[in-house]
């Protein structure tokens, strides 16, 4: 591995332990349920969306600290696909582009949008107009993250084939006698 490969793969190493320490924060809430944030964040409409809250037993206060909480979490997540990305591209298996690099911070701006909507329809109770908007973000970002995480897959087979590759072994002057 070259300097270059190592050098980002630390840096995806440590995003991977952070987006892990940060979910394992908020999943030490015994309220957090990953599905029920799913359901919440693919809720038919406003109504749908506090039916949601109230089934499991949310409240407003408690979805907020989980929002704030996935400000953190999607700087990690964003860090490791953008790492994904240039381990890959140090490793010769994604051709180099300016826009690729940009293109990672995506899913991460529309989180934040969708965590900035999910925050107002809570605080202000139901704004269909809003929840129109928020709809649209949550299935933008899903379907730009699914690509992101299958290139993470990738990144990880990659670095997991590279630190068990076997090296060829130097020749000693004894193994030239």
């Amino acid at each position: 591995m070259t300097l270059k490969e190592k050098t980002y793969a630390t840096f995806w190493c440590i995003s991977l332990v952070a987006m892990f320490v940060v979910f394992a924060i908020m999943a030490s809430d015994p309220k957090y349920n990953v599905a029920a944030m799913l359901q919440l964040e693919f809720a038919h409409n406003d109504a749908h969306f506090f039916d949601i809250m109230s089934e499991y037993d949310f409240t407003a206060d408690w979805l907020e600290m989980m929002i704030y909480l996935d400000f953190a979490f999607l700087v990690t997540f964003t860090a490791l696909f953008y790492f994904s990305l240039k381990v890959l591209m140090a490793a010769g298996k994604v051709r180099r582009r300016s826009f690729l690099g940009l293109f990672c911070l995506v899913p991460g701006a529309l989180d934040v949008i969708e965590n900035i909507l999910m925050i107002q329809i809570i605080q202000h109770g139901g704004l269909q107009d809003k929840f129109q908007y928020f709809s649209n973000v949550v299935w933008m970002k899903w379907i730009i993250v699914v690509p992101f995480i299958i290139l993470t897959i990738i990144a990880a087979r990659h670095l997991f084939l590279r630190l068990f590759k076997k090296q060829p072994q130097k020749k000693t002057d004894n193994d030239l006698l």
